[in-house]
């Protein structure tokens, strides 16, 4: 059970020395499957699933059944990757508008457990300045000394430290409104993804094995 755990997170985590503080994980938790594939289907069938019509009775109907032989087919899994390549498509471009450039990937996909790497490549400090988040005068500083390499990561790393607390708390509602998306959102440090996936991947096994019900 361990070598397995183990194999798992030498595949999901980078080396240490990679991303110098710049990068962060993203670990999310898909807890509605079924009303996700449900919708899905009911999309692609062009149907509303909350219409009270007489007239979309039998269409909701057939929804519904086609919704359940859906669910009975498609994996949890599947689903998780789905939203997995939803957040790495749209995240970079949401973060750009605020004036941070981010490289994202999918590192782990188990499940319903979905890890994400998430590394600051490049801060406007012009546009940070504009919306609030730095003083203009240090803006102008920093885009005074922006060839000054170890200036420039210490300020990534500033950067990153503050989408630990910002992702968890905008990402839950950002999913919900754009796919209907319910998960938990826990973003960690590099340095400290190696213990917390290790915690879920355990449990993860010890409610796989036999006897154990799926809570």
């Amino acid at each position: 059970q361990v070598c397995g755990i183990s194999a798992a997170m030498a595949v999901a985590l980078r080396p240490p020395s990679v991303g110098s503080g710049s990068e962060i994980y993203v670990n999310i938790f898909v807890k509605n499957k079924k009303g996700i594939v449900k919708q899905q289907v009911a999309d692609r069938l062009g149907t509303d699933l909350d219409s009270h019509s007489h007239h979309h009775k039998l269409e909701r109907g057939f929804a519904r059944l086609a919704g359940k032989i859906a669910n009975d087919t498609v994996s949890e899994e599947q689903v998780s990757r789905l939203v997995s390549e939803g957040i790495v498509a749209e995240l970079p471009g949401e973060m750009k508008q605020k004036g941070i450039e981010v490289e994202v990937s999918e590192r782990f996909c188990r499940e319903n457990y979905i890890v994400l790497s998430v590394r600051v490549t490049r801060v406007d400090f012009e546009r940070l300045a504009a919306d609030g988040a730095m003083p203009k005068s240090l803006a102008s500083w920093l885009q005074c000394f922006s060839f000054c390499k170890p200036l420039v990561a210490l300020v990534h790393r500033g950067v990153a430290k503050g989408m630990l607390k910002e992702l968890p708390d905008l990402m839950p509602a950002d999913l919900i409104e754009k796919a209907g998306v319910e998960a938990d959102v826990v973003a960690v440090s590099a340095e400290q993804q190696a213990a917390y996936m290790f915690e879920v991947l355990e449990c993860m096994e010890r409610r796989q094995q036999p006897g154990r019900k799926r809570q």
